[in-house]
């Protein structure tokens, strides 16, 4: 019983009343709760998971807005790449975007590819792709990733109008591979060519551009209106000096009316200094193109090698390119002559617009593989020496026309060959400037060298559209 008292807090008078005893305990409850001490501890108890979601969202969304530009980076890298293999035949240009795409990943995302999109659209190539970029600390309130997606788009600009002529050689020497092996010399040609028309119109959609070809080999063999044909036929025979002057004009103008009103055949160079220009043959002989019509001459003529004029028909420009084979061997000099007349106004060709003109400006892309082989005509005689001589004046008068010329030296061994070239380009063509000559060894090089062709004449052609 002592027990009892003591447990109580004294004798048995001091005994509380069990009614006092309660009250006392609920003014102990009272005072507890009405206390403020340690509310602060029990607050970030209560809010320390939350809290530390949030902070860690920061981190967690600053790893996504990572990821999110680096796939914003590799899609717009693709889609230029895209655009940029559309424009060269036969290749898998979508494959190629979707390569791009892959490659430029950084390592953020080496975990998962994303999905990615890619679809053909009227003016490009759009990409789109889409990735879960798992989170850390938002996984705490039950947000285990985060949705990106990316969308770019590659398209055709701003293109200019032209008037293009490509020069072309298809001599035997393009028969051979070239360096990597990988193809022909002239398919290498061919298909940078078929390249780089694709790029000046947009994939064949912007017909503000005139393309012509002239392929060239001993010879350059085209359609030309008879009466700037020399004249067919047996040679005449009369006296020389002036006693034979009447039967040489005579027997002369009977050739000429016997000439049909187009002649289809392989010419040769005119007569100096007519052979330099553009002019428009006249009565004078010399000033009237050639015919050969000798073995050379029925090998192009099997080897299909046409000059095509300046057209906008780009599926015929397409089929003629694609039947050229190569023949014989280099007049480079007749085919920048030929090159030049096509571009004219004056006749034989009558498609060229004026000289100067700003809104459609002349280009003309000569192509070679090797030297000069075929001679060329000079004030006393024909000579490789003399065509070589030729071909700076032509160059000359051409750029002094306004005429933007490009030279590719394709595979060039001979170092007076390059800088003939070289000079014959655009200015400026120094040896450390000559942003309009071009010098490639592979076939893949050649690629590139007319990829910047294209760039230069339409810097502002491709673009991303979003």
């Amino acid at each position: 019983m002592s027990k009892f008292y003591d447990f109580f807090g004294g004798s048995r008078k001091t005994i509380p009343s069990w009614s006092g005893r309660l009250q006392s305990t609920g003014k102990q409850v009272k005072s507890i709760i009405r206390s403020n001490r340690g509310n602060v501890g029990m607050m970030f108890a209560m809010l320390s998971v939350p809290l530390v979601a949030l902070a860690g969202a920061g981190i967690d969304y600053a790893h996504v807005n990572k990821v999110r530009a680096e796939m914003q980076a590799a899609c717009d890298a693709g889609a230029l790449a895209g655009m940029r293999a559309k424009s060269k035949p036969g290749t898998d240009y979508l494959k190629i975007a979707k390569d791009y795409f892959e490659n430029n990943l950084g390592p953020q995302l080496s975990d998962k590819r994303p999905d990615i999109q890619i679809a053909e659209t009227d003016k490009g190539i759009e990409i789109t792709a889409t990735k879960d970029v798992p989170t850390t600390t938002l996984s705490l309130v039950n947000i285990d990733s985060i949705p990106v997606t990316v969308n770019c788009q590659s398209e055709y600009a701003k293109l200019l109008p032209m008037e293009v002529v490509f020069v072309l050689d298809y001599s035997g020497s393009m028969n051979a591979r070239t360096r990597d092996r990988s193809s022909r010399k002239w398919q290498a040609a061919r298909d940078a060519t078929q390249q780089l028309i694709h790029q000046l119109t947009a994939n064949e959609s912007f017909t503000d551009v005139d393309i012509a070809l002239v392929p060239f080999s001993h010879y350059v063999r085209g359609t030309l209106p008879g009466q700037f044909v020399r004249p067919q036929g047996r040679n005449c025979r009369c006296r020389r000096g002036w006693r034979g002057r009447r039967c040489r004009q005579a027997c002369r103008a009977r050739q000429a009316s016997s000439n049909p009103p187009e002649v289809t055949a392989c010419f040769n160079d005119r007569g100096y200094p007519y052979n330099l220009t553009d002019s428009t043959p006249t009565d004078d002989t010399a000033s009237k193109w050639p015919v050969v019509n000798n073995s050379h001459c029925r090998l192009m003529q099997r080897r299909n090698l046409n000059i095509l004029p300046l057209t906008n028909d780009y599926e015929l420009v397409r089929n003629t390119l694609a039947s050229y084979r190569p023949a014989s061997l280099t007049h480079i000099q007749l085919g920048l002559a030929f090159g030049r007349h096509v571009l004219s106004d004056n006749e034989p060709f009558v498609e060229g617009g004026p000289d100067n003109d700003p809104d459609k400006p002349k280009v003309l892309i000569l192509l070679t593989d090797g030297r000069q082989t075929a001679p060329g005509n000079g004030p006393r005689r024909a000579s490789v020496w003399q065509a070589e001589n030729n071909i700076e004046e032509i160059c000359t008068n051409i750029k002094d026309k306004g005429v933007i010329i490009f030279t590719v030296a394709y595979d060039v061994r001979d170092a007076e060959t390059r800088r003939r070239l070289r000079q014959c380009s655009s200015e400026p063509n120094t040896p450390d400037n000559h942003p309009y000559y071009y010098e490639p060894y592979r076939g893949e090089d050649l690629f590139g060298a007319f990829a910047g062709i294209g760039h230069q004449l339409n810097p502002d052609s491709l673009r991303l559209s979003n």
